[in-house]
């Protein structure tokens, strides 16, 4: 096995552990919360939130490889366009190197979530997650509204993809940080723009 394969298993790996970590903290800061009422109840409550959590968990998984295939895509188109050499599996293990984004910020949200008296639930796992996009910090009137989809997706894991995009790509073609740059926003940059795009359109039509 070479060093990039375990290297890319160890970040998947650490990827569904920081999910079950989290999910095993929900789990013991609810029993303890609820454990002097009655089995029954505790049960009740434990089972909604263990599917609230599957359902968090299948959508960030939807969204992340969603993110991927456009990802993957965008660099292909790029790297074709501008006559660049690369492998797919160079460009597969960039893909998976852009997970330690997701990473990183869940496993923020998780700490502050623990050190912070809010209540450890996957409603506020998800709420803190959505704290670190730019639509949280505009007050958007109703008017702009169909603005929320789209400024939703330009977060804190977004931002760290696309650093982790140019240090990747700096690697891949031996190239220096400014060209780095400009290819990354060239290819993903430009796919991100057509899926912002497309976000506002959708929330505009069912707003």
């Amino acid at each position: 096995m070479t060093k990039r394969n375990l290297r890319n298993i160890l970040i998947i790996l650490s990827l569904g552990l920081i999910y079950f970590f989290q999910f095993k903290l929900i789990n013991n800061y609810l029993t303890e919360v609820f454990k002097y009422t009655s089995i029954e109840k505790r049960l009740e409550v434990l089972n909604d939130e263990n599917q609230n959590y599957i359902k968090f968990l299948l959508e960030n998984n939807i969204i992340l490889f969603l993110q991927s295939l456009g990802i993957l895509i965008c660099l292909n188109i790029g790297f074709l366009y501008f006559n660049y050499k690369v492998k797919i599996k160079e460009t597969l293990s960039l893909i998976v190197k852009t997970f330690l984004a997701v990473i990183i910020v869940q496993s923020i949200i998780l700490f502050y979530a623990m050190i912070s008296d809010k209540v450890l639930t996957t409603h506020t796992i998800s709420f803190l997650y959505q704290t670190t996009s730019i639509s949280h910090f505009l007050n958007l009137s109703n008017k702009f509204s169909w603005l929320n989809l789209s400024l939703s997706t330009i977060n804190l894991t977004q931002l760290l993809t696309v650093i982790i995009l140019i240090l990747g790509i700096q690697k891949i073609l031996k190239c220096n940080l400014k060209k780095a740059i400009n290819i990354t926003f060239k290819t993903y940059g430009i796919g991100f723009v057509f899926w912002f795009a497309f976000a506002a359109i959708m929330e505009m039509n069912f707003s």
